[in-house]
C-alpha cells in the first residue's frame, strides 16, 4: 500500500472512487443536518478502485471528543448537557472534551447496536480511524485517564 488519503469534510464520493488511493479515511456523514450517511452501496463503490483492485475504506471516529453538531448527537443533550461533557475545544467550535470512561459516552460510541461504531460497521466500512485517542491529556487531574483510554480503545477492537 503506497497511496492513502483522508477526507473529513465535503466528502466527494465520486472523486474518491475515481482515485488511485489504496486506503481512504472518510467521515461516514455526508450531511449532519440531514442525517445523510454514506450508504452500504456507496461504501461498496468506494472499496473498488478504477482498475478493479480493492481499496481499504475506514470511517473517522472520535473517541475522546464530542461534536455537538454531529448526526449522532441526541437533540435532548443540546438542551440538557450530559454531566460527562467537558470544556469546548477552542480550535474546533462545538467540539467538547468528554469523560470517555463514562458509560453513557461509551454507549453512544460503541456499546449499542445503534452506536456510532455499530452504524459504521453496518454500512460496511473496513474499520475505523480513531481520533482523539490522546484525549487523556485533557484530563491530567484524573489519575486513571490514560488507562481508561487504553481500555476504551481495547474494547473497540
Amino acid at each position: 500500500m503506497t497511496r492513502w488519503g483522508c477526507q473529513y469534510q465535503n466528502v466527494d464520493l465520486a472523486a474518491i472512487t475515481r482515485s488511485n488511493l489504496d486506503l481512504v479515511v472518510v467521515d461516514p456523514s455526508l450531511d449532519d443536518r440531514a442525517r445523510r450517511l454514506i450508504t452500504k452501496a456507496e461504501c461498496e463503490a468506494l472499496k473498488k478502485k478504477v482498475d478493479g483492485t480493492r481499496r481499504i475504506v475506514l470511517a473517522y471516529l472520535s473517541v475522546g471528543e464530542a461534536d455537538t453538531k454531529r448526526w449522532h448527537w441526541p437533540a435532548a443533550w443540546l438542551i440538557n448537557e450530559p454531566e460527562w461533557l467537558g470544556p469546548e475545544n477552542p480550535k474546533w467550535p462545538g467540539s467538547r472534551s468528554v469523560h470517555y470512561w463514562h458509560p453513557e459516552w461509551q454507549h453512544l460510541v460503541y456499546n449499542d447496536e445503534h452506536s456510532i461504531l455499530g452504524t459504521i460497521l453496518d454500512v460496511g466500512f473496513d474499520g475505523v480511524f480513531l481520533d482523539r485517542a490522546d484525549a487523556y491529556g485533557d484530563w491530567s487531574g484524573h489519575p486513571g485517564a490514560m488507562g481508561a483510554m487504553a481500555e476504551l480503545v481495547f474494547k473497540l477492537g
